[in-house]
């Protein structure tokens, strides 16, 4: 258990100390970016724009888990408050919104999601619908071959 436990937080560390270098590299990535740097990666600006919402996306999800909420709806709640914070002046995120490449990643991001959630529900209607309905289809077929249902065998 304490094992388990001393893993646990070596791992926590070396995730919070990734995330430190890469918001300590970021402003690297966006100068990297800009249209008029002589070595412009077309990559970086989006690495960067990534970086920023699932950053949010994070903090967002740990805000809504220490308040007792599953943390998808932090997440949620944190990319429409990034979405719409030029409603208050801040036009600093703009840019996410004009970008084509996070476009595309979000709209097969919302695909993976509705594929996912269909998958949990086919299970759940699996598992929830099928016993009954099978203990029913065979009672009725039982009693159609011993004759005890006379509607049954109508076609």
């Amino acid at each position: 258990m304490a094992d388990t436990r001393a893993r646990m937080r070596g791992a926590l560390r070396r995730s919070r100390a990734f995330t430190a270098a890469a918001l300590a590299l970021s402003p690297a990535f966006a100068w990297a970016g800009e249209a008029g740097a002589a070595h412009a990666d077309p990559i970086a600006k989006v690495v960067l724009h990534l970086a920023v919402i699932l950053l949010a996306a994070k903090l967002g999800g740990e805000l809504a888990a220490r308040f007792g909420q599953p943390a998808v709806l932090g997440e949620m709640l944190a990319g429409i408050a990034l979405g719409n914070l030029s409603l208050l002046g801040v036009h600093v995120f703009d840019a996410l919104g004009r970008d084509p490449a996070v476009d595309t990643l979000a709209q097969l991001g919302v695909l993976i999601l509705l594929f996912e959630i269909g998958l949990v529900i086919v299970v759940i209607v699996t598992t929830l619908v099928t016993p009954p309905a099978l203990r029913w289809s065979v009672a009725r077929k039982a009693r159609a071959a011993f004759g005890a249902d006379p509607a049954a065998t109508r076609p």
